[in-house]
């Protein structure tokens, strides 16, 4: 059996880069001989979603599918990314002694911000028909889905517990624009704002909590 080969080498993007969308192409070069590569992308803290790809063929790049397509990188958050090759003439498992050992980079995912995010309803100080309205916005961005919604009586929206007056709710929620809507409770005057979420703390779909 020949001996596993060396480690792929990274060209792109640069270590500890910023990205300047969601959707990078990751290049490498091959030492001679491989016959297939495995590809892992991991979140800070495994923090939020991740790529694992094994392929059968000797490939130098790989294209993370940008929104709409695929909503897998959240917003300022460092990733690690790294690729082993394998020389074997089959398929093999990902324990196989044939494997290299890892090359990997890591890079940073664009910031965004709330800036680009509009109220579509309700209207200001519009008076509604349920307990349970649908609050809609619109963003701009069509490559944000993942924001945090606030709710209160409060418009400073104060969530210490020895001096708040009001509860906040809050809520993150994952939403494919133009206009993402969540459902939350509500009674007499309220005011609500969202803004794009920047980790992976709330779970996909979307969970409330009052702070009091």
């Amino acid at each position: 059996m020949a001996a596993a080969p060396s480690a792929p080498t990274l060209n792109g993007p640069g270590d500890n880069a910023t990205l300047a969308n969601f959707g990078p192409t990751l290049t490498w070069t091959n030492p001679a001989g491989v016959t297939q590569y495995h590809l892992q992308i991991v979140p800070a803290n495994n923090d939020g979603p991740g790529v694992d790809l094994q392929v059968g063929s000797a490939g130098v790049s790989f294209t993370v599918p940008a929104p709409p397509n695929w909503y897998g990188l959240l917003p300022d958050m460092t990733y690690t990314w790294r690729v082993r090759v394998s020389n074997a003439p089959t398929f093999v498992t990902l324990a196989d002694p044939s494997w290299s050992g890892f090359a990997q980079r890591r890079f940073r995912t664009p910031i965004v911000a709330a800036a680009t995010i509009s109220p579509v309803a309700p209207g200001n100080g519009a008076a509604v028909a349920t307990l349970t309205p649908t609050l809609q916005w619109a963003n701009s961005r069509t490559d944000v889905f993942y924001y945090e919604l606030q709710l209160s009586k409060d418009p400073t929206f104060n969530t210490n517990a020895a001096t708040a007056t009001a509860s906040v709710y809050t809520a993150c929620c994952t939403a494919a624009p133009p206009i993402p809507r969540i459902a939350t409770p509500s009674r007499r005057t309220r005011r609500w704002r969202t803004a794009p979420s920047i980790t992976g703390g709330c779970a996909p779909g979307c969970r409330a909590t009052a702070v009091r």
